[in-house]
């Protein structure tokens, strides 16, 4: 089956489906991506919580560049 012939199937069952139908499904698939869209840009995110995470996993870090942070062991 061609990509053409593809879009036909789907022609042929939105044009036996009732106009209501029609317009549910065609509205779902519009405002579902939307309110996805506009559920991540209000999402906020508290820099000093992932802060707070950061220094209780890897240590307060002052490694002095050296990339080790304060989980290490042994030293």
């Amino acid at each position: 089956m061609s990509l053409t012939e593809g879009w036909k199937c789907y022609a042929a069952l939105i044009t036996v489906m009732s106009p209501r139908i029609s317009a549910l499904l065609i509205t779902a698939a519009v405002a579902v991506p939307a309110l996805i869209v506009a559920q991540q840009s209000t999402e906020r995110v508290d820099l000093n919580v992932l802060h707070r995470i950061k220094v209780a996993e890897f240590g307060s870090g002052g490694g002095g560049g050296r990339g080790r942070g304060g989980a290490q062991g042994g030293r």
